[in-house]
C-alpha cells in the first residue's frame, strides 16, 4: 500500500524562534495547557521508549500523572517489560504527538524512581493506571 499521498500540510504549530525561551519547562507548561483545551484527547497521553542493556528499543504510551522543575512523572509496573528495561538501562525518552495542534515535544534523560509522597504524583485511579499495574512512580529528569 502507497501511503505517500497521505501527507498533510502542517503550519499551524511551527516553532517561531522568536516565541521560544530558555526555559523548556516553562515553554512544555504553555503548549501542554494549549493542548488539554482540546475536548475528547487525552492531552497527558506520551509515548515512552526504553531500551534493554543490549540495546533493544520499545515503545509504549502511557499517561502523564503530573510534572514540575525536577521532571515528568509516570506510572509503571515493576515487573512489565517496561520496569525491566528502565531497571538494567534507566533512561528513557518521551514524546506527546499532539496533532491536533501540529506539534509535538519530546523529553530524553535518566529515569528514577520517586515516592508515593512526591508532590506532583496523584493517587492511581482507573482506568488510566490499570494497564500498567498502578504503584510506583518513575521520574524522567
Amino acid at each position: 500500500m502507497d501511503t505517500s499521498g497521505m501527507r498533510m500540510s502542517y503550519e499551524r504549530g511551527e516553532l517561531d524562534e522568536a516565541c521560544a525561551t530558555d526555559k523548556p519547562l516553562a515553554m512544555f507548561t504553555r503548549w501542554f495547557e494549549e493542548a488539554r483545551t482540546e475536548p475528547g484527547v487525552e492531552a497527558n497521553a506520551m509515548v515512552v521508549s526504553t531500551a534493554d542493556a543490549t540495546g533493544r528499543p520499545s515503545s509504549r504510551v502511557v499517561l502523564l500523572k503530573g510534572f514540575d522543575e525536577s521532571g515528568l512523572v509516570w506510572f509503571t509496573n515493576y515487573h512489565s517489560r517496561k520496569g525491566r528495561e528502565l531497571a538494567e538501562n534507566p533512561r528513557a525518552a518521551l514524546l506527546f504527538d499532539w496533532h491536533w495542534l501540529q506539534r509535538q515535544v519530546r523529553v530524553e534523560g535518566q529515569v528514577v524512581q520517586v515516592s508515593p509522597e512526591s508532590p506532583t504524583t496523584t493517587s492511581p485511579s482507573a482506568p488510566s493506571t490499570r494497564a500498567s499495574a498502578p504503584g510506583p512512580r518513575r521520574r524522567a529528569r
